[in-house]
């Protein structure tokens, strides 16, 4: 048998062993391209992902990575050191991505749009926020912002910082005391006290006229 007997039917070339005539015959095809790209990419898999080792320590929190160059990013928080530079401002930051962040504060575009009203905002945080103002979303939480700042005050904190001087008598409110010294009045009358609850007191405050104490009935009687 020839010494190469292997031959190209493509262009003629002869190989000694038909693993080399294989080899050389995905030069025809292409496919020479995609075994080394293989190889690439599995020697990049076997160290990035299937071993999940983290060599690189951060010697200030013990933080661990699998790169070099991420410890080195790390290592900035850590650092005192603001090498990246605003040119409109002259701020300086720790990170590459706070500087680009601050510079939208200079910029006049607004990238992030919303959808429902077209109103446009430099920040993602922001049009998110906005797009809360479209679901209804914003009244419920101010109804329960002050739902829960009037259980405080008025039903929580069972203080009475005001307090009638003629009966001795407190109260939560001081328009409530307002209105209770009218009982102690020589001027009030029944039809005076029956008009100030009927139509000037405020619907809230008629709940309060059951605190009127025993003694303004006298005075009614008397005058």
């Amino acid at each position: 048998m020839d010494e190469k007997s292997f031959k190209c039917n493509q262009c003629g070339k002869t190989f000694k062993q038909s693993q080399a005539l294989a080899s050389h015959k995905l030069t025809h095809s292409g496919k020479e391209l995609i075994l080394p790209l293989q190889r690439l990419a599995a020697s990049h898999l076997v160290p990035s992902l299937l071993i999940d080792e983290k060599p690189f320590k951060c010697n200030d929190c013990g933080m661990t990575f699998k790169r070099s160059r991420y410890l080195a990013s790390h290592k900035l928080i850590h650092s005192d050191e603001k090498r990246f530079k605003c040119n409109d401002c002259g701020m300086t930051f720790k990170l590459s991505h706070n500087l680009t962040s601050h510079k939208l504060t200079h910029s006049e575009e607004n990238p992030f749009k919303c959808n429902d009203c077209g109103m446009t905002f430099k920040r993602s945080r922001y049009l998110a926020n906005h797009k809360v103002t479209h679901s209804g979303k914003e009244l419920i939480l101010q109804l329960q912002r002050l739902a829960a700042s009037h259980l405080v005050s008025t039903l929580l904190i069972d203080e009475k910082p005001f307090k009638c001087n003629d009966c001795g008598m407190a109260f939560k409110r001081s328009e409530n005391l307002a209105n209770h010294k009218l009982t102690h009045s020589d001027e009030n009358s029944s039809n005076t006290l029956h008009f100030e609850k009927t139509f000037w007191l405020p619907k809230i405050l008629r709940i309060f006229w059951t605190e009127l104490p025993s003694v303004s009935h006298d005075i009614c009687r008397q005058s």
